[in-house]
């Protein structure tokens, strides 16, 4: 993440505030890791076992609820 984000400021990009996630599979501690780097994380679902323990409220309220849970935790929620 750290060489992918040097490599595009290097090229003249603003530094990205968004991980596409390539397999849309992540582990906890990768979640966990790329949420304190990222301000958006974009993948095609999210599971619970996969998801830091913090996160686990709010995803259960926004399934319960019948919500969209593209915003679940990290630093700016």
């Amino acid at each position: 993440m750290e060489q992918g984000t040097k490599l595009l400021v290097e090229a003249g990009f603003m530094a990205p505030d968004t991980f596409v996630a390539p397999y849309d599979r992540f582990t906890r501690t990768s979640m966990e890791e790329v949420s304190k780097r990222f301000r958006v994380i974009s993948t095609a679902w999210f599971e619970l076992r996969r998801l830091p323990y913090a996160w686990w409220p709010r995803y259960l309220l926004k399934r319960r609820y019948g919500k969209s849970t593209g915003r679940l935790g990290g630093p700016s929620c």
